[in-house]
């Protein structure tokens, strides 16, 4: 019993710095349903009681309708709903499986008949609650549909390029096609700048100030909805030059829920990319397993204390290829007599120390004899750097004059990838509900494949590879 109230004091004290966080800093995801009880007649019923439940928690909220017949519930969590009316001489009203969206003010009139109220009236069809109070313009996608559609890297905010109006990032800083959690926002909505959007996590903006990288991205299976906001939105979202992404992640409920997978792609499965079939490479490896498990339900009924936890980890070892050009033999010797420009002329050498007037007001330089630098000319520095690289191991590329793309080589790479998501909700009562949430990632490794290993890599940190 002592144990069980030390985890409560611990959750509790989560709870309250994650609601004063929210408070500072994030804009509010709840939603509210409202409306108005009227009688056959067409006027209000003052008086009535009004019961809604969480379906999936059993959370039950009680008010009373006013003189004018209105009620309202605040503060709701997403989620499925029932409704009880109930008034004497009336019989009760019951409407079921209403699917509440995050940030959505709906409205539901009920209309009582008149009966005993032992009898009912019961609406069970499902069905998914308007906005129908703000102006806010959205397009949300629920779990079912997060689930189902594929995902490369299964990063939640690859589905914003299902809509139209959304660009891909610049070179390097793409989102869909790598696993790098800070590059998950960088696209454009609607024509805005890449970056310049604004990603919430449960109503926390989760990217950086400075250029807008995503902090950590949750596991797709945490995430309950996510919404697109593209053009009109309410005040309260700050901070935004191109839209508003918002993402909810899941909560516990009454019942234990849970699931493992495993996402593979593998080698063995595939055919030879183009490139190295050209050049005349082996298919390289690639072993893409993305692995993980998730599971939620009660901590304690009774005190309306729910969990939910996730872990995903990647494992990618694989073999990439390069094309380039290098320097030939005879160009790291300083003789440039067979370097030509891609038209057949002869791309000219000069002698930097042959300095004079030309004439003219101006100043020339003179061509190397043959195109060739002198031994004596050539800097030991320079030379060492050129010899870094390989010699040609490929024909000429493209059937050109020039040396172009006369290198292949292929070299092997890995990453490793392993995040978590964890969060404890608390329905501490009617008018009081709390939660704490954190997405962590752990590991985000990237090993890059070095094809010289001598310090001639770009664009890659061969550190790793070198000690």
């Amino acid at each position: 019993m002592q144990f069980g109230k030390r985890v409560l004091g611990l959750v509790i004290l989560f709870a309250v710095y994650t609601v004063i966080a929210q408070c500072c800093f994030g804009q509010t995801f709840s939603s509210s349903i409202a409306g108005v009880v009227t009688d056959p007649s067409g006027s209000v019923v003052q008086g009535a009681k009004i019961h809604l439940r969480n379906m999936a928690t059993n959370d039950v909220r009680d008010v009373t309708t006013t003189a004018q017949g209105t009620y309202k519930f605040d503060n709701l969590l997403p989620g499925t709903y029932e409704i009880r009316a109930e008034a004497a001489g009336f019989k009760s009203y019951v409407q079921s499986n209403m699917i509440l969206r995050a940030s959505t003010a709906a409205s539901i009139n009920v209309p009582l008949t008149l009966g005993a109220t032992d009898q009912s009236v019961q609406v069970t069809a499902e069905a998914v609650l308007l906005d129908t109070e703000t102006a806010t313009n959205l397009v949300t996608m629920d779990s079912h549909l997060i689930e189902a559609l594929p995902n490369s890297y299964r990063n939640p905010l690859n589905f914003v390029f299902a809509l139209a109006g959304t660009t891909e990032g610049q070179a390097g800083l793409t989102t869909r096609s790598g696993s790098f959690d800070q590059n998950g926002s960088m696209f454009g909505l609607n024509g805005g700048r890449t970056g310049n959007e604004q990603v919430l996590i449960d109503g926390a903006p989760s990217t950086a100030v400075d250029w807008g990288g995503l902090f950590v991205a949750p596991i797709t299976d945490s995430v309950q909805e996510q919404q697109v906001i593209q053009n009109v939105y309410d005040p309260q979202y700050e901070r935004s030059g191109a839209g508003v992404v918002t993402l909810i992640t899941k909560n516990g409920s009454n019942s234990f829920h849970g699931g493992v997978y495993d996402y593979m792609r593998n080698s063995a499965l595939d055919a030879n990319s183009w490139s190295n079939g050209h050049f005349g490479g082996e298919k390289g490896l690639f072993h893409r397993n993305q692995f993980g498990a998730f599971l939620s339900g009660p901590i304690s009924r009774s005190h309306h204390l729910y969990f939910y936890a996730a872990y995903e980890g990647l494992r990618q070892p694989e073999t990439d290829s390069i094309v380039t050009t290098v320097p030939t033999a005879a160009e790291r010797s300083g003789d440039f007599s067979q370097t030509l420009n891609p038209d057949g002329s002869l791309q000219v050498i000069y002698d930097p120390f042959s300095t004079h007037p030309d004439g003219n007001g101006g100043f020339t330089r003179d061509p190397f004899p043959g195109n060739i630098i002198p031994s004596n000319l050539l800097n030991s520095t320079g030379t060492q750097l050129a010899n870094l690289y390989p010699l040609p191991n490929h024909p000429n590329e493209g059937g050109g004059p020039n040396e172009h793309n006369n290198y292949f080589a292929q070299a092997p790479g890995r990453t490793d990838n392993d995040k978590f998501d964890w969060r404890i909700d608390w329905d501490q009562s009617s008018k009081n509900r709390v939660f704490a949430r954190m997405s962590d990632r752990v590991r985000q490794n990237f090993i890059p494949p070095c094809f010289f290993c001598n310090g001639a890599d770009t664009g890659s940190n061969n550190e790793e590879r070198l000690t």
